[in-house]
C-alpha cells in the first residue's frame, strides 16, 4: 500500500497534480504515526487541518495548481518548489561564495 501512496506524490510533483499531492498526504498520515515520525506527522496534521478546514477556496486552489516549477517546459520534468530553490538558486550562490567554481 506504500508503493503506490509513493508513486503517487512522485507524480504529482512530476505533472503538477496537485489534487494527487494532497490524497497522497492524507494517506501518508497513518504511516507516520505508525513509525513514529513526530515531525512528520505533525506536519501532515497541519496541512490536512489547514487544507480541509482554514484555507478559503482561493488559497487551496492556488496551492493545488502551483506544486512544482518546470523549468524545460516538457510534460513530465517538474521540480519541487523546494528542490528548484535548492538547485538553481541557493547551490550557485554557495558555490559563488565560497570560491568553488
Amino acid at each position: 500500500m506504500l508503493v503506490p501512496t509513493l508513486e503517487m506524490m512522485y507524480e504529482s510533483r512530476k505533472y503538477n497534480n496537485g489534487q494527487a499531492r494532497e490524497a497522497a498526504w492524507l494517506s501518508f498520515l497513518p504511516y507516520f504515526v505508525a513509525a513514529k515520525k513526530k515531525n512528520y506527522s505533525i506536519e501532515a496534521i497541519c496541512f490536512i487541518a489547514n487544507y480541509l478546514a482554514r484555507w478559503p477556496l482561493a488559497i487551496r486552489l492556488m496551492m493545488s495548481q502551483n506544486v512544482c516549477v518546470n523549468v524545460s517546459g516538457r510534460l513530465g520534468a517538474g521540480l519541487a518548489l523546494d528542490e528548484y530553490v535548492e538547485l538553481l538558486c541557493v547551490k550557485p550562490m554557495k558555490r559563488y561564495v565560497t570560491g568553488q567554481t
